[in-house]
């Protein structure tokens, strides 16, 4: 028969069924693998065979780890199944492995950790420099009241230096008309000696009489 052929055997020559492609390729490429099938009828046929798919991996770079509960089709056929066989129950399911997801969060957490905590060191800066000028402005406050008060200090003394000055000037002009005074009353012995309450001494009037005798 045209589908058949004869084969070599010990035993003598058999008939085989002759096998041919079902589809318009007759090249043994990728896309056209087949294995013999034996049909219920008794012939034997070709059943094409698709390609292998790789397993849904992890999408982050360097990761590449299964993902674990996809199943392993064809982007067609892959596409007329359910979303519920197309993911998995989780965030970023079908997408990302769970340990990357982990991470995302945890790194998503310490970012937001590392803003509040820069937050934080923003305004306890912003404080200590408050706190920083208002004891500078307290400290120069201070001094400067300080300084009024030296000089108050320095003002009194000065004052309190020349009023002393004036009083001893004053002592010293006293104490010169008091010496002047003694000094005329010492060179007026030869007039009239008066004593304390003003009357004539009775010394003297003696000795003008004496001499007015002799």
């Amino acid at each position: 028969t045209p589908a058949s052929f004869f084969l070599l055997h010990p035993a003598g020559f058999i008939m085989v069924q002759r096998l041919t492609y079902r589809r318009r390729h007759a090249y043994n490429t990728r896309s056209n693998k087949v294995k013999v099938v034996k049909t219920p009828g008794g012939t034997l046929t070709f059943h094409y065979l698709t390609k292998t798919v790789r397993r849904r991996v992890c999408g982050v770079v360097n990761c590449n780890v299964p993902i674990h509960g996809i199943p392993r089709l064809r982007s067609m056929a892959f596409s007329r199944t359910n979303k519920k066989d197309r993911t998995v129950s989780r965030a970023y399911g079908g997408s990302i492995c769970g340990k990357c997801v982990r991470d995302k969060i945890v790194r998503a957490f310490l970012i937001e950790e590392q803003k509040v905590v820069k937050k934080i060191v923003k305004q306890n800066e912003a404080r200590n420099k408050k706190q920083e000028k208002v004891q500078t402005d307290a400290n120069a406050k201070a001094a400067q009241q300080l300084k009024e008060i030296k000089a108050a200090k320095d003002a009194a003394r000065e004052a309190t230096r020349k009023k002393a000055a004036e009083a001893r000037a004053a002592a010293g002009e006293v104490a010169k008309d008091s010496k002047d005074g003694k000094d005329g009353r010492k060179g007026g012995r030869g007039g009239k000696q008066q004593d304390r309450s003003g009357r004539p001494s009775s010394k003297t009037t003696k000795g003008k009489r004496a001499d007015a005798k002799q």
